[in-house]
């Protein structure tokens, strides 16, 4: 009897294993659906110009010189990525895809062993299929990597808890503080919350071990403020704020970042399984325990708070704020209620497994067509580009300045100029000069020079504000004879 109850002991055991990595393998899949389009918005342009065009030094001087909330240290991750891997678009996506895959690799190798397979198989599909994680994880941005080392960091303050002497665990706990610092701004904000809480659990159980964090933070701090203080980054700093920063001060906005799908009131529940997570931990205190509920609010929690203390900062900074600033702290915020969840009984945690599934599918529907529906005239640009255009070609352009980098991206070897920065036609005779015609707009004549158009049709790349697709017209610039 006691040989069949082990038999069936190590059965469950292999079939949770075989489900974990199913569902690691099969969350991977539908990510990587969305990575094959080249398709890219002016963000993710930065990020391929930044590590595509630059050295590691080269990384570091882009960077200072923007004034914006990025680090180097993940352009420096993405531009050695790119040497393994290759540096094109869809290159590059894999990068973030990567961090995605990382937090979910976390659910059957670490968090199942402390906390089950039903809370690393929710914590999985949490961290990939729900509408914003599924965002970042196929934009070639720095949060699905920065919001892996968040996670890590607040593992690593769990279990430093029993072993206070780990030399590997302070390690770690510094490499990701100090790659998530120096990756973005605001992560600051979740690794506050970390370390108040791996300070308070230090005082209640080994004072004389107090300074470890504070060393090891700290030491992360006095380097990143060197870098604020040689960035400038105090000049965002203004009394006044941003405008539009305000309108980012609400809570149902920030919940609908994080649920909101086509889904009829996909935000309210939403809303209301974080309500009720919080209900549940207290509810059940004695079967999650002290330690672990501690953890798990603390977890659920970090995401929306620290979301409000970088709301109150922005409201006095200049430059824009916007929800993915904060979301760092996500991967944490769905282990705290995969924690509390799957602890309460099995028709609660299949409900909201379902509620997850469901919530992803509607999200897919929305990427799918953000990544692949917004990119009709992609194709046959490139190949006109391919076809016509050739090294030290001129293009003008009549739309936003930004669009010069995302232009470069598929342009690398052309040269850009706005309407306002269009040198005198003096200087663009003899050149072979295209113009990207958005808005009407022509270039202005004079009384020496004549210009005159030929256009090649209407082409375009990502369709994002409604100036991504534009005529390209092929531009004659003739010195008129006669005039002295």
């Amino acid at each position: 009897m006691m040989q069949m109850k082990k038999m069936t002991s190590e059965k469950k055991h292999k079939i949770a294993t075989i489900g974990l990595w199913l569902i690691l393998i099969l969350c991977t899949a539908v990510l990587f659906s969305l990575c094959l389009s080249e398709g890219i918005d002016y963000d993710e342009a930065y990020s391929y110009r930044t590590a595509h065009d630059n050295t590691m030094m080269g990384i570091i001087r882009v960077v200072l010189a923007a004034h914006d909330t990025d680090v180097p240290v993940w352009y420096m991750g993405l531009r050695l990525w790119s040497f393994l891997v290759g540096d094109g678009i869809i290159a590059y996506k894999m990068f973030a895809l990567l961090g995605t895959v990382l937090s979910m690799l976390l659910g059957p190798v670490v968090i199942r062993r402390q906390w089950g397979a039903k809370t690393a198989a929710l914590y999985m599909i949490m961290v990939s299929l729900t509408p914003a994680m599924m965002k970042i994880s196929v934009n070639n941005r720095m949060y699905s990597w920065t919001v892996f080392g968040v996670t890590v960091c607040g593992l690593t303050a769990y279990f430093l808890r029993e072993r206070l002497n780990s030399k590997a665990l302070w390690t770690i706990l510094f490499l990701t503080t100090f790659c998530g610092i120096f990756s973005h701004y605001f992560t600051a904000f979740s690794y506050l919350f970390i370390y108040l809480y791996l300070v308070a659990v230090i005082w209640q159980q080994d004072r004389k071990q107090i300074w470890k964090p504070f060393v090891c933070g700290g030491s992360v701090v006095l380097l990143f403020v060197a870098w604020l203080i040689k960035s400038d980054f105090f000049h965002l700093l203004v009394s006044d704020g941003n405008p539009t920063n305000q309108s980012k001060f609400g809570i149902y906005e920030f919940f609908n970042f994080i649920f909101g799908t086509r889904v009829k009131y996909a935000t309210k529940m939403g809303e209301l399984l974080f309500v009720l997570t919080l209900v549940c931990a207290i509810l059940f205190w004695k079967r999650l325990g002290r330690r672990n509920g501690v953890f798990a609010v603390l977890c659920t929690c970090i995401f929306p708070v620290s979301y409000l203390m970088a709301a109150l900062l922005a409201l006095h900074a200049s430059h824009f704020f916007t929800y993915r600033h904060v979301m760092h702290s996500m991967g944490l915020f769905w282990l705290g209620m995969a924690i509390i969840l799957s602890r309460i009984n099995l028709q609660e945690w299949i409900a909201c497994l379902s509620f997850t599934v469901w919530m992803g599918v509607s999200a897919y529907g929305i990427s799918y067509h953000e990544e692949y529906g917004t990119i009709s005239y992609l194709e046959e640009t490139k190949a006109f580009i391919a076809e016509n255009m050739e090294p030290g070609d001129v293009v003008v352009y009549d739309t936003d300045s930004r669009f010069g980098q995302l232009f470069g991206c598929y342009m690398p070897d052309q040269i850009f100029y706005t309407m306002e920065e269009v040198p005198d036609l003096e200087e663009l005779v003899g050149k072979r000069v295209w113009y990207f015609q958005c808005f009407g707009h022509l270039l202005e004549e004079s009384d020496k020079y004549t210009v005159t158009y030929e256009n090649m049709g209407h082409y375009g790349f990502q369709y994002m504000d409604g100036n991504t697709d534009f005529d390209i017209l092929k531009v004659n610039i003739t010195e008129e004879t006669g005039n002295d």
